[in-house]
């Protein structure tokens, strides 16, 4: 049996004060820690043009068992004070673990929709 691949999804705010830390942090530190966390493919992340959370973080992951491994739950626990810093200015995060179950062709664009069910 195939698995299918996984995703999280992070959608977050942050205080106006705390966002140009936050976005360096994010783009200098953070994404480059999740994917090195072995089975993430990817990470991603978007700035809304009106929503209720400004940011979204989609990382891809080769299975859903990426989020019960040793290793995920091994990078949460050496943390740097940037990371522990910035994880704490999120304002309402919502975390979800999700399956993908179709994919259909290859590619990125500059604008998403995100549908709330």
């Amino acid at each position: 049996m195939t698995h299918p691949h996984g995703m999280l999804f992070v959608a977050t705010n942050v205080a106006a004060e705390d966002e140009a830390d936050f976005n360096q942090w994010y783009d200098h530190e953070h994404v480059a820690e999740r994917v090195a966390i072995d089975g993430f493919l990817s990470g991603t992340r978007y700035q809304a043009l009106d929503a209720e959370r400004k940011y979204l973080g989609l990382y891809e992951t080769r299975s859903l068992e990426t989020f019960t491994s040793a290793d995920y739950y091994a990078a949460f626990t050496r943390q740097t004070p940037w990371s522990v810093k910035n994880l704490e200015r999120m304002i309402t995060p919502v975390h979800r673990v999700c399956a993908i179950t179709q994919q259909h062709g290859q590619g990125s664009g500059s604008h998403l929709a995100v549908l709330t069910l």
